[in-house]
């Protein structure tokens, strides 16, 4: 884990330039938004899986756009739709972590992504719990995006 910590309320105090800073000087993460809400989410995901770079690895790129995407050694590129969900968070963009490159895109938007993020969100899963009227309770495992694949690009 690294040294200093950051709790969400002293992130949410920080400028946006400062919370792009802080992620490149402690996780190596370069930021290309001002969402600062993002920008929190994205370092208190960082603190908790310390996934923070090694001296060897480069950057991950973090494009609002969604266009960008980790750097994970292919050219090769997976175009997907992570739709808005019910609930809460479900139409939060959404954080992935590959082997310490971290990305975040925005639902609802087409973005290119590597086939080792594309793989992340595909085989995202949850536990659904289902009560029936008879008593018995089942547990259905369910898909943890709704996402559309588009092809390659």
């Amino acid at each position: 884990m690294k040294e200093q910590q950051y709790t969400r309320a002293r992130l949410e105090r920080m400028a946006a330039e400062g919370l792009k800073s802080l992620l490149k000087a402690e996780f190596g993460i370069d930021a290309d938004t001002d969402d600062k809400s993002a920008l929190v989410d994205v370092v208190m995901r960082a603190q908790e899986d310390d996934q923070g770079l090694h001296d060897d690895q480069e950057s991950s790129v973090l494009h609002e756009n969604g266009e960008t995407m980790a750097k994970a050694g292919t050219r090769r590129k997976i175009r997907m739709v992570i739709h808005n969900q019910s609930g809460p968070g479900g139409a939060e963009p959404v954080f992935v972590g590959v082997n310490g490159h971290g990305v975040l895109f925005p639902r609802d938007t087409e973005v290119l992504l590597s086939p080792e993020v594309a793989e992340v969100i595909m085989n995202a899963k949850s536990d659904v719990i289902r009560n029936h009227d008879d008593g018995r309770v089942e547990t259905i495992v369910v898909n943890r995006y709704a996402y559309t694949v588009l092809g390659e690009a």
